[in-house]
């Protein structure tokens, strides 16, 4: 308990005689010694008075307000002491007693006594007066009251009967304050101001009537003679001084039967605590308490909290108040149906503030280290940290925050973009409205990568290199590549991930499938949420993969020209093959051949092989062309090329890679033809690897066919094949198509031939019927005879059209002739369709036409037929369309 300040007793001290040399030394100081006294003597009424008014508190419910020192220049020589029913006193310091007067003839003066008034409660629980520790007499020899019985007012009234009024209660006893004066030089007292009874000598000394110290809660007066007087504290402390301290802070006001408290105020709650005079409620409808944020107390106030309070001691803590918020506050009586209000105070909801003192940043997260300072748990207030990578906030997101108990917080946001500037700010929500800091930023770490080309193989790179994640989240890694001279890099654009990563951050990606002879772009990325980081932009270069010259071993190469030679060729497995570079079935040479050359791969259906996936290599020596197939063999159709010093295209050969083809022998000796399509790799109906290629009549080279049994789609190859070109004399002739094997020529007027000149019936066929060189099938095969005398005429045993609509399989799109044409038990002719004389593809799944090498005019013969059932046996087709080869076998 701390020792605040010390009160002068209210001392009667009476003092010896002195010589007369004393008295003459007291005469000097007469006047200033009566000045004193006088003083002494008002101050000692007064602390008996305030003694009086500090015992009466204890019977009211009153707490000390403050305690404010009073000053006479820079020493203090009392307290006022206020209470919380509006009273005050005032109590002043002891002083140096004024010196006694000498004694006569140089006797030693007496010395004075040191009597003091005290109060003391007596058994009945009234304070009586007490001198020198003993009960202060009265002239009858009563006690001398210091308050009123009940404090105040008289005795209770006694209850009526029988319907009648009750009689007034008995007045209370006054209570009765003692009273100094001083005459001639003696102290008098009285306790009802007519009678006086002398006590002393008017002189004092130093001493205490009153000790005061307090605590949290209370101020203590302790008396003389030892008696303690408690008194709560309440509002306003008293102004810090030398010798005092400052108060708690707490307020109270009374009204009527009813005193409240504010207790503890936090920055969403507050606490009330209030006593009623239950005797007092007697006279009152109702009591309680108002509280706002505006100063307007009526209770009838929108923005008023109304609490009536009924009990004797109420205490309750209010909720949800708005932090750093000024609310006011009172109590309000009801009586006689009239309010009537308290004093207005005021207090303040604490501040609640989060700071940040720093953020830790990675790739991808970031932690905000700070304090929340708060002090209450309220659920109506939040507080957290909005963030977004756009200085508007359009986008946001947030982490609320729960502090420790110390206020500590340490939260992280994830799957933040890398190298990404991001603006945050703290916020304190209640009720759905926010308070934000002010903006700041960070920035999250780039992710370091290194990458290079380590290798260039065929139309295979390979890159290395190292990134460095401090964390991962969800970001992927890879190449994005595409070839340079793409016009829309948005469409042409590939991506390879980078799935393994070893601990250290190594990696290696290998792409494949690149075109050939191309110079491609390409850069890292790093994909994050739909959002893509890219590193600088480099090349690498494919090489022409079909102009490069393998290094083959020729001696070792199957030659497929030995038993014959011809423009296409069928390989059934995997090795090294080679054959001679003659004209067709000839022996002829092509020319001054330089180097060899694939064209391109095709697996005949809506999926391209990769550069070198069907043949690995060819290479040219001594008037051979050697090629290697893929280590896995895989079936499709490619095209050779030989070509001089100059990579003009000499001649071109079709390599068929695909199982044998069986034989089906035809009725009526008409022969024994293929059991596929030309450049097909499957016999199976609805199989769409048994559509084949297709040809231009006369011409050895193929073009693609459908993708589909039952669309007109172009299959998928290696390379981007010419624009079909417009027929003239130099590009309507023998040689041009040579030297230009995968270019359409297209025929825009009849006869719709793409041979410019006078035409040429031999260039399938000579005059006696022999396979020419520019015939599309392979050695021991041709392209069959057509018209009335045709194989499949002779087969039908007539050249007539027919119609049957059950031939014709719509599922599988194509019919089955093997009743018709022969005795297997499948003989598959798919829809094919045709490419038309302008290079369009067209009816696949709806018909077929076949190519004979039998000229009709100014067409040549076809069988065709349409998926009504209709068949046409001998049938004239221009020359220029593209359309599908059934071999003869020679």
């Amino acid at each position: 308990m701390k020792k605040i300040l010390s009160l002068l007793s209210v001392i009667f001290l009476t003092f010896g005689c002195y010589d007369d040399s004393d008295i003459r030394n007291e005469l000097r100081d007469h006047e200033e010694r009566l000045a004193k006294l006088e003083t002494l003597c008002k101050q000692m009424n007064t602390n008996i008075s305030a003694l009086q008014t500090i015992v009466s508190t204890l019977q009211k419910n009153v707490f000390v307000t403050a305690v404010t020192p009073i000053k006479e220049g820079s020493d203090i020589v009392g307290y006022t002491i206020s209470f919380s029913n509006s009273e005050s006193v005032t109590i002043y310091h002891g002083r140096d007693g004024v010196d006694g007067e000498d004694g006569t003839d140089g006797a030693d003066g007496v010395n004075g006594t040191t009597p003091s008034i005290g109060v003391r409660q007596d058994t009945d629980g009234i304070y009586y007066w007490t001198l020198d520790g003993e009960w202060l007499l009265d002239a009858t020899g009563k006690k001398v009251q210091a308050v009123g019985r009940d404090g105040s007012d008289g005795a209770a009234g006694e209850d009526g009967s029988a319907g009648s009024d009750g009689e007034d209660g008995k007045d209370g006893e006054d209570g009765k304050t003692p009273q100094l004066k001083i005459e001639n030089g003696y102290w008098l007292v009285s306790y009802d101001g007519e009678k006086w009874t002398q006590l002393g000598k008017a002189t004092g000394e130093s001493a205490n009537l009153i000790g005061i110290t307090q605590d949290d809660k209370n101020v203590y007066f302790t008396l003389t003679d030892g008696t303690v007087i408690s008194i709560p504290k309440g509002n306003g402390g008293s102004q810090d001084d030398e010798e005092g301290g400052a108060g708690d802070g707490s307020q109270t006001i009374s009204k009527g039967p009813i005193t409240l408290s504010l207790g503890e105020v936090t920055a969403t709650t507050a606490t009330f605590t209030a006593r009623l005079d239950v005797d007092m409620m007697a006279d009152y409808q109702e009591v309680g308490l108002v509280y706002s944020k505006d100063d307007n107390m009526d209770v009838e106030s929108e923005t008023i909290t109304k609490v009536k309070i009924n009990k004797e001691s109420y205490s309750e803590t209010f909720t949800g108040l708005q932090y750093d918020t000024d609310f006011y506050y009172t109590v309000y009586t009801l009586r006689n149906n009239v309010y009537s209000y308290g004093a207005t105070q005021t207090f303040k909801t604490a501040d609640v503030t989060i700071s940040v003192d720093d953020v830790n940043v990675t790739n991808t997260t970031a932690t905000f280290i700070g304090k929340v300072i708060r002090d209450d748990v309220d659920a109506s207030v939040k507080v957290g940290i909005q963030y977004s990578a756009a200085s508007s906030f359009e986008s946001t997101s947030s982490l609320e925050v729960t502090p420790e108990e110390d206020g500590a917080y340490n939260v992280t946001c994830d799957g933040l973009y890398i190298a990404t500037e991001y603006y945050y700010r703290t916020y304190v929500c209640q009720d759905g409205v926010y308070e934000y800091s002010e903006v700041m930023t960070f920035t999250t770490e780039k992710v370091p990568v290194t990458i290079a080309v380590e290798s260039i193989d065929k139309n295979v790179v390979t890159f290395k290199g190292n990134v460095q994640f401090s964390e991962t989240g969800v970001i992927e890694i890879g190449v994005q590549y595409y070839p340079k001279s793409t016009t829309s890099q948005s469409a042409g654009i590939q991506t390879k991930t980078i799935n393994e990563i070893s601990e250290n951050g190594d990696f290696t990606v290998e792409i494949s499938g690149l075109l050939s002879d191309t110079e491609y772009c390409w850069q890292y990325y790093l994909l994050q949420n739909d959002v893509t980081i890219v590193g600088l932009l480099q090349t690498f270069e494919i090489e022409d993969l079909y102009n490069v010259q393998s290094y083959l071993n020729m001696s070792s190469a199957s030659d497929l020209s030995s038993y014959a030679s011809a423009n296409c060729y069928i390989i059934s497995e995997s090795g090294l093959y080679k054959f001679k570079t003659v004209k067709g079935n000839s022996s002829e040479s092509v020319g001054s051949v330089a180097s060899a050359s694939i064209l391109w791969e095709t697996f005949g259906t809506s999926t391209s092989p990769d550069h070198l996936e069907l043949i690995d290599g060819v290479c040219y020596k001594g008037d051979y062309i050697a090629f290697k197939t893929a280590d896995t063999f895989k079936e499709g159709n490619a095209v050779i090329a030989a070509k001089d010093a100059d990579g003009n295209i000499l001649w071109s050969w079709h390599i068929w890679l695909t199982d044998q083809p069986q034989e089906h022998v035809y009725k009526n000796d008409a022969g024994t033809m293929m059991d596929r399509n030309l450049g097909a790799t499957s016999a199976t109906k609805g199989d769409v690897d048994a559509l084949g290629l297709l040809y231009q009549w006369g011409r050895k080279d193929p073009f693609l066919g459908s993708s589909s049994i039952s669309s007109s789609t172009l299959a998928k190859s290696t390379i981007t094949w010419p624009s079909p070109v417009s027929l003239t004399s130099s590009t309507g002739t023998v040689d041009y198509v040579t030297s230009h094997p995968t270019t359409f020529v297209k025929a825009s007027s009849s006869p719709y031939d793409w041979h410019y000149s006078s035409r040429d019936n031999t260039l399938w066929t000579t005059s006696d019927k022999t396979k020419s060189i520019y015939d599309p099938c392979p050695s021991g095969w041709r392209v069959p005879d057509g018209g009335d005398n045709g194989v499949w005429s002779k087969a039908l045993g007539s050249s007539s059209s027919f119609t049957q609509s059950s031939l014709y399989n719509s599922s599988n799109e194509g019919i089955n002739f093997s009743v018709k044409f022969g005795s297997a038990s499948t003989i598959w002719y798919p829809a094919s369709g045709y490419r038309r004389y302008d290079g369009g593809l067209n009816d696949v799944g709806y018909g077929a036409h076949y190519w004979s090498a039998s000229p009709c005019s100014s067409s040549a013969y076809i069988l065709s037929f349409n998926y009504y059932g209709d068949v046409f046996p001998s049938y004239g087709s221009s020359r220029a369309n593209g359309q599908s080869v059934r071999c003869l076998q020679e």
